[in-house]
């Protein structure tokens, strides 16, 4: 407990003692410890006041380290104890006046920087009740434009295309296959790689992210039609109710980061860097949805523990959790994004690099053209999806793809 509560919070600080809360602590604080270690860490210096709890103390005035959408790390002018409840004022960038907020300290540390000839004293402040606080949404807000701050400046060697070739295909299914297996939410295939027949209806489209030849991660579209959406087996409801007001959807599927190393932690999505390169994914799934394929609103399908991480990106839920069998059992949460209300909303480095830093056209139109040959490799021949498929897609395909034999092999 203590090492990976020190890890977290101070990185590759010098720490070189530390009192933390004790493995026993109730599971309601054990739960907001696990959030806080998995969640985006950002380095930022704020006045900060605080007090404990409750209590006719003066208020002390210090400054922030770094924060996250679930804690906050602090210069203390005088030790805490673990456990400790505290209320604190916190000045924001971009914020008017203070916000005010309550946490439990869960860690406490020398470290080896010095103040005014005596070291300084660091704790970790877990944000009490985060969930039913006013102010979530405005560091979920502070927290994505800072990554998109950093997506303009550290992703600009990164390439976001449609999938160029067929091995490019093959590449993207593979790392969703590997992702998938990884967690559990796909069986091993002697294929080794997992998509779905909506990735190949005339509109969808897989994109990936790569460094120079090196393949970082995919993430695929698929636009309704005549088939629906993949989350249509699960959530036709909420689905169905957004087309009833006449948007147009599309639905964001198959998302993965490449895996290059054998480290299971290394493919978190609560992994800074990963998070960075996702918000590049997810500009140009944006970008081809709004201006070439027309969309209006764009679905998803997560692990109810990633949806801050979509709430970074303006998803909100529409739904409650559902045990997806798609997924081997896994929960999925479904989220919602206005993508032309978004357009309005955003401000500052959100903005920036969603609306205002344009990809060219001719770049969002690119990519291998899905043809009945390219339906019957990925459909009949590399996996068997046409026997599954029921009639009514088999005859929608066949439509958009014109072909006596797609049900059987050559």
């Amino acid at each position: 407990m203590m090492k990976m509560i020190t890890q977290f919070f101070v990185g590759d600080r010098h720490i070189e003692s530390a009192q933390v809360l004790e493995p026993h602590v109730e599971n309601r604080i054990q739960g907001r410890l696990e959030e806080m270690r998995q969640a985006t860490r950002l380095s930022l210096s704020v006045a900060v006041s605080y007090r404990v709890k409750s209590s006719a103390s003066p208020w002390q005035l210090t400054t922030s380290q770094d924060y996250s959408s679930s804690g906050i790390r602090l210069i203390l002018l005088s030790p805490l104890r673990p456990g400790t409840e505290i209320e604190m004022n916190i000045k924001l960038p971009e914020v008017s006046d203070p916000i005010h907020m309550y946490g439990i300290v869960v860690w406490v540390a020398q470290t080896s920087h010095r103040h005014a000839e005596s070291r300084v004293i660091e704790g970790g402040v877990v944000f009490n009740k985060v969930q039913h606080n006013p102010h979530k949404e405005t560091l979920i807000y502070l927290i994505a434009n800072k990554l998109c701050q950093l997506g303009i400046r550290a992703t600009k060697h990164l390439t976001t295309l449609p999938a160029q070739t067929i091995d490019d295909l093959k590449a993207c299914y593979n790392a969703v296959y590997q992702g998938y297996v990884l967690r559990g939410y796909c069986a091993p295939h002697p294929s080794q790689a997992y998509y779905h027949y909506y990735c190949f209806l005339p509109q969808s489209r897989t994109f990936t992210l790569k460094d120079k030849d090196k393949l970082l991660g995919t993430i695929s579209l698929v636009v309704d039609s005549p088939c629906g959406l993949p989350m249509d087996n699960l959530f036709s409801r909420e689905i169905n109710r957004l087309r009833a007001e006449g948007r147009k959807l599309a639905e964001v599927s198959l998302l993965a980061m490449a895996h290059h190393e054998k480290k299971k932690k290394f493919f978190s999505l609560t992994n800074f860097d990963k998070q960075v390169q996702l918000f590049r994914l997810f500009k140009i799934i944006y970008e081809y949805a709004r201006h070439v394929a027309g969309v209006t609103d764009l679905v998803i399908g997560v692990h109810p523990k990633h949806e801050t991480l979509y709430k970074y990106l303006m998803f909100r839920a529409i739904g409650s959790p559902k045990s997806y069998s798609e997924a081997r059992g896994n929960p999925a949460l479904p989220l919602h994004f206005d993508i032309i209300q978004g357009e309005k909303d955003y401000s500052g480095s959100l903005k920036e690099f969603f609306v205002t830093e344009k990809t060219p056209q001719e770049t969002l139109c690119s990519g291998v053209q899905i043809n009945a040959d390219t339906v019957r490799k990925f459909l009949c021949e590399e996996q068997s999806i046409w026997s599954k498929m029921s009639p009514k897609v088999q005859d929608y395909f066949k439509h958009c793809y014109p072909y006596n034999s797609f049900g059987s092999k050559a």
